[in-house]
């Protein structure tokens, strides 16, 4: 192999995942019929044994597998928070309960802090909770329908002694 290679690798103080990331590049390089130098040469300059770094490589090549994308634009996520089938009626019902009752729910100083009247709080709980438009929505589409926060549910839920679902992986 040219010299600047070697240049470039001798001396270098590396780590085994280090070197084992550069003896597959070596591997990938032959693959190609790309010039290269004996792996087990350029662990050595490295000033590391090859049986560990050897032993390393699987780790490296499958962490690169799973972690190196394709050609083209990564996928977006999945948003699910319209899919629930009630999403339409509890945004409905929640736009509608707001319109009859003003000052239901009332942004706090600032905007940082949203107060809600207890008419209003058992009035979601009930939407989202059993036999209700929005019964089996979870965390996340519920707070897409009712404009209420994930945490702002839980414990809505909590003081009124309704479960709520897990949110899902995301």
């Amino acid at each position: 192999m040219a010299d600047k290679t070697d240049e470039r690798i001798e001396g270098q103080k590396a780590s085994i995942w280090q070197a084992a990331l550069v003896t597959y590049a070596l591997e990938i390089r032959a693959k190609l019929g790309m010039p290269t130098m004996d792996p087990r040469e350029a662990v050595r300059k490295m000033g590391l044994r090859w049986e560990e770094v050897e032993a390393a490589v699987p780790a490296v090549k499958e962490w690169l597998a799973k972690e190196s994308r394709g050609p083209g634009r990564p996928q977006k996520a999945e948003d699910d928070s319209a899919a629930h089938p009630g999403t339409w009626a509890v945004m409905t019902a929640v736009r509608d309960y707001l319109m009859k009752n003003p000052g239901a729910a009332a942004a706090g100083p600032g905007g940082v802090r949203t107060f809600y009247s207890q008419g209003f709080r058992e009035f979601v709980v009930t939407l989202i909770g059993p036999g209700g438009p929005g019964e089996g929505m979870t965390l996340p589409q519920a707070e897409y329908a009712t404009g209420v926060s994930q945490r702002t549910l839980t414990a809505w839920r909590q003081l009124m002694g309704t479960r709520s679902r897990q949110e899902t992986p995301k």
